[in-house]
């Protein structure tokens, strides 16, 4: 599978001996509204594969032993000819800016 690496705090001035960095599957990640997304692995929409926008609310559902779970994501994109639609959290994936500069590694 897919990972997701976070590492941090990230301070200011910048000390990497002091951050941390935690892997987590990629499909424990929860994209909440606002969050920037990419779709993939959509079989019955294919041509939004690909496709960037931003969650803007969820469809929850309770599952039986009194857990919220998250059974769709509303996305908006960035291509406004497309309509909102709502997605499956495990057909999305959080798109991160990247800096373009290279930071020191450990």
């Amino acid at each position: 599978g897919e990972d997701c690496v976070v590492q941090g705090p990230i301070a200011d001035p910048r000390n990497v001996d002091e951050e941390e960095q935690r892997s987590y599957e990629s499909t424990r990640i929860i994209p909440f509204p606002g969050t920037p997304v990419i779709c993939h692995g959509l079989q019955k929409a294919v041509h939004l594969n690909g496709k960037i926008g931003d969650v803007r609310d969820l469809d929850l559902k309770a599952m039986e032993d009194g857990i919220i779970d998250i059974d769709r994501c509303v996305v908006h994109f960035e291509d406004k000819s497309l309509a909102p639609v709502k997605v499956k959290a495990t057909n999305l994936r959080v798109v991160f800016d990247l800096p373009n500069e290279t930071t020191p590694s450990r």
